[in-house]
């Protein structure tokens, strides 16, 4: 069985690759990568895990947490962007079919 230092290394790399796929839109590998790297923070929480180095644990959590947090910061914002021109693009359209009824 792994150590936590060695799952908590690996959280927070992949935390950082999930951060740079979110930032180029790849969602498919965004989610697939987010689905192992959950897997991995339930193995740690679940079983028991030999600590070498509990600050360096402790450190790599702390990280991924900050970035994870940054991460859904900037996709909420995306969705929220992608919304608004939904939004606009639906108002185009309604406007358009108005003007071609009354034409």
């Amino acid at each position: 069985m792994p150590s936590a230092d060695t799952i908590s290394a690996k959280i927070l790399e992949l935390t950082q690759h999930l951060e740079g796929l979110a930032q180029t839109g790849d969602l498919q590998a965004f989610t697939k990568l987010q689905r192992e790297r959950d897997a991995l923070v339930e193995l740690l929480e679940r079983d028991a895990h030999t600590i070498n180095d509990p600050d360096r644990v402790r450190k790599n959590l702390l990280e991924a947490q900050a970035l994870n947090s940054k991460m859904m910061d900037q996709l909420g914002k995306a969705q929220k962007e992608l919304l608004k021109e939904k939004s606009a693009i639906k108002k185009g359209q309604q406007m358009k079919q108005a003007y071609g009824a009354n034409s």
